[in-house]
């Protein structure tokens, strides 16, 4: 037998992620403008940890002149090391 048993005062349960590898994909381009980026953020395990989409525009768009420079840019707006 299964029962559901309700808490009286809610416990917060906390669990710590550790990503240690990430996946860039383009999934829009405005062209001369912008770019929609999915970044999808995984453990060690290669389990998806977070998934978060990242407008790269203005002169961040108009500096974007190689795959390096993206990365680099998506390491700085997740603020990854």
């Amino acid at each position: 037998m299964t029962t559901l048993n309700i808490l009286e005062t809610p416990f917060e349960f906390q669990t710590t992620n550790i990503i240690t590898s990430f996946n860039v994909e383009i999934i829009n381009i405005i062209l001369f403008n912008s770019a929609t980026i999915r970044v999808v953020q995984y453990d060690i395990n290669l389990n998806i940890v977070k998934v978060d989409n990242l407008t790269i525009k203005d002169e961040d768009y108009a500096n974007w002149t190689s795959d390096q420079y993206l990365i680099t840019w998506v390491k700085t707006q997740l603020n990854f090391k």
